[in-house]
């Protein structure tokens, strides 16, 4: 089969307009690699077999190599070359499997670096700083202030991943009275990449409630002036300095600056070792001391662990869930009293 001689940047180019953002960047430095490393595209499965080979030597880890190798497949996928993809899947992953159990049996097991768990009594004293901050607000700090406290009490409440919070818009918002709560809706995310849609329900709270500070967010404060297409507003909205705001969803590589920033500021200690994941690690080492396991994967929408406890079908949130939510929103009055007394 004669195929096309590509340049370098034409390589490139044909990856923008096909793939999403994050991924086009993963597939555009991979591509690069590839073509510096002295391999022409379309390649075969034993020239990748190569280069990832040669890049296990310089000691990337298993993962990165198990996406260097997505990546390439990937390409070829866009790119129409479905024998060279079945020749490449036949020959890379059952080389990098090897590669593994290689490290293993020299004793060089990978571990995996988990987030540092936000916990309760810093998620409720991060809580109080923004509910002060909001009431001493005035102008456009005012509606600022608003968007940080229902940005926070959602990603912590929600146990969402940072992108699926920021990637709202105004449909995927519903305020539910019976029971009383907030369901989000997404037609993909990163665990359901064939888009058949999911969505989560965060109950409403007695303290630090994600419900009263979203509805206020959205009723009051929230940009109006949406255009033709108010339900395709985004909900989290990336500010110009001067104030404004701008008809673009946050990126969700700014969360974890902004989540550092606002809790140096509320006082806690470990802010620089947080990252956008630390609510969700946090909300869920909480839970998991009064919930069962099982409940709580399945309002994290988890199918499945390393430990592999298979796949869940529980629908809806369980009142255990529901129970130990509000419990801990309880522990609301019992930090901040005393903060407040201290001051």
């Amino acid at each position: 089969m004669k195929v096309p001689s590509f340049t370098k940047e034409q390589h490139i180019a044909s990856l923008r307009a096909k793939v999403p953002l994050n991924t086009g960047l993963s597939l555009e430095s991979v591509i690069r690699q590839l073509i510096e490393a002295g391999f022409s595209l379309p390649c075969n499965g034993d020239q990748v077999s190569l280069f990832i080979y040669e890049k296990a030597e310089n000691g990337l880890k298993i993962s990165t190599l198990r996406n260097y190798c997505a990546m390439i497949i990937k390409w070829h996928q866009m790119s129409g070359y479905d024998e060279i993809v079945v020749d490449i899947a036949s020959k890379v992953p059952p080389m990098i499997k090897g590669l593994r159990q290689t490290r293993i049996e020299e004793g060089r097991r990978e571990s995996r670096e988990s987030a540092t768990p936000l916990l309760l009594e810093d998620a409720i004293k991060i809580d109080a700083y923004l509910v002060n901050k909001l009431s001493n607000a005035t102008g456009n700090l005012l509606a600022m202030a608003s968007q940080d406290l229902a940005l926070f009490r959602l990603l912590w409440w929600s146990g969402c991943r940072e992108s699926e919070i920021t990637s709202l818009n105004r449909w995927q918002v519903t305020f539910c009275e019976e029971p009383r709560g907030i369901e989000l809706s997404w037609s993909k995310t990163k665990t359901d990449q064939e888009g058949t849609g999911s969505s989560r329900f965060i109950p409403a709270l007695p303290n630090a409630d994600p419900f009263g500070a979203m509805f206020d967010w959205i009723d009051l404060y929230w940009p109006k002036n949406a255009g033709d297409s108010p339900d395709m507003t985004p909900i989290f909205l990336r500010q110009k300095r001067n104030g404004d705001w701008r008809e673009k969803h946050m990126h969700p590589n700014s969360i974890p600056t902004w989540l550092r920033r606002i809790t140096k500021l509320a006082g806690v200690p470990y802010a620089d070792k947080l990252s956008g994941h630390s609510c969700r690690h946090g909300l869920a080492t909480m839970m998991s001391n009064t919930v069962n396991l099982r409940e709580v994967m399945d309002y994290f929408k988890w199918k499945r662990l390393e430990t592999a406890l298979g796949y869940l079908t529980n629908k809806g949130v369980s009142q255990n869930v529901i129970h130990a939510l509000s419990s801990a929103s309880c522990s609301y009055d019992s930090i901040v009293k005393p903060l407040a007394i201290s001051k």
